[in-house]
């Protein structure tokens, strides 16, 4: 799927760059290993640092999810403790 136009901004690039260093996303913003609940959560670090109103379905349409299994998959992300550390990780590498 062609990057959505919300992705294509400065702002998103930079972040893209910092996130395939760290080997959470390859270069066409695709997660690599991550669970379910990860791509829920990291959709929702994205959208808050790209101002998106809409993380579930931009998201969702990029990685061929349906928007409420991500919705899902993110509140379940965020009832487990282990999500604080990939959270921290995640804010750590879009910081750099």
């Amino acid at each position: 799927a062609a990057p959505l136009e919300v992705l294509r901004s400065a702002r998103a690039e930079a972040l893209l760059s910092r996130l395939v260093k760290a080997g959470l996303v390859d270069e066409r913003w695709q997660p690599l290993s991550l669970s379910n609940p990860e791509k829920g959560v990291l959709a929702s670090l994205l959208a808050d640092r790209l101002h998106l109103s809409t993380p579930w379905q931009t998201f969702g349409r990029l990685w061929n999810m349906k928007s409420a299994t991500l919705r899902t998959a993110y509140n379940q992300g965020m009832g487990q403790r282990k999500t604080t550390a990939f959270m921290d990780r995640v804010k750590r590498v879009m910081e750099e």
